[in-house]
């Protein structure tokens, strides 16, 4: 966060302002704005931070950033991003080996939807699970073909509609186990939970003793990137039967983890949305009485809060005047 300090402060008055618009659910038109130039990912970076307190960073590989507006009110923040290199419980769900994954373009079939965060004055109308319904539109299929481009997975797609192009689905990852906001949802499978492993969080020192290991293992090749340093090094562990040395376990890394095939939604994403309110929204809405002013109310003394924060920070160091 605060590398995005400058950022989050900058688009301020903006987010505190969408918390003024007002828009029905049930009726009003929603969008999806696709951030394209610098200046809307740094808007779509501030509006997530303002609006969730687990950090996030910025992912390698593939990443399409967008909002999803109902009236002129944001709604919500969703990234897809390239899938993790490692997930069994994801590999095998799809019959996918180690050793075939990487080929045929496999890996590039399928996205991860890294963020996908609700602001709150609409939150408790299950707007999350709308996020997820306009992640899985054949607009965000279409918006994902146009920028990575390539030839259609050559793999066996049996059962998958052509309008699909060669994307299979999505994976999505949670916190704590099965999530609020993607449990039950009927195109989402859920898995069961991660071992909580990671490489991640290596220190400075066992990550050079990584990449030392590396060299010495497979002299003559460029170092990958680091997932790519520590999958390969970890396979060349489990070939010889010893464990690897530099992977850490905790239990609160453990993630729920889901995967949806386009083939069970990947309608128009009015047509999804409109599987979102029969679904979701009038039940809702008729079982709760919802008002959004406390909502808004509590919001705004969070945000006072964290810019209270973010200015001390930056104070400290001389920069805000």
């Amino acid at each position: 966060m605060r590398n995005d300090r400058d950022s989050i402060l900058e688009h301020l008055g903006a987010y505190r302002n969408n918390l003024a618009l007002s828009c029905d659910l049930m009726n009003d038109e929603v969008r999806i704005v696709v951030c394209r130039r610098k200046s809307e990912v740094l808007m779509w970076n501030a509006y997530t931070h303002l609006t969730t307190s687990l950090p996030f960073r910025g992912s390698l590989g593939r990443s399409l950033k967008f909002f999803v507006e109902c009236n002129g009110h944001v709604l919500g923040m969703v990234n897809m991003r390239s899938a993790p290199a490692q997930c069994d419980l994801r590999d095998k769900y799809l019959g996918w080996s180690h050793a075939d994954k990487w080929k045929e373009y496999k890996m590039n079939s399928i996205f991860d939807i890294g963020v996908c965060v609700s602001t709150r004055k609409y939150a408790n109308l299950l707007t999350g699970k709308l996020l997820v319904y306009a992640a899985f539109s054949a607009n965000i299929v279409s918006q994902l073909r146009k920028k990575y481009d390539r030839k259609r997975s050559s793999f066996d797609l049996e059962g998958i509609d052509a309008k699909d192009d060669g994307i299979l689905g999505y994976m999505v990852t949670s916190l704590y186990g099965k999530s609020s906001i993607y449990n039950r949802i009927p195109f989402l499978k859920y898995l069961g939970n991660s071992k909580g492993y990671s490489g991640i969080y290596l220190s400075d020192d066992e990550w050079q003793n990584v990449k030392k290991e590396f060299r010495e293992v497979f002299p003559g090749k460029l170092l990958p990137l680091k997932f790519q340093v520590i999958d390969r090094l970890s396979i060349h562990y489990k070939k010889r039967g010893k464990e690897f040395p530099y992977m850490v376990r905790n239990t609160a890394w453990r993630r729920g983890v889901y995967f949806g095939h386009l083939r069970d939604a990947g309608k128009p994403l009015v047509e999804m949305i409109g599987d979102w309110r029969e679904r979701w929204f009038l039940k809702r809405s008729a079982s709760i009485d919802y008002d959004s002013k406390e909502t808004v109310k509590n919001e705004l003394s969070r945000i006072d809060e964290l810019v209270s924060f973010l200015r001390s920070e930056r104070n400290k160091k001389g920069l805000f005047y």
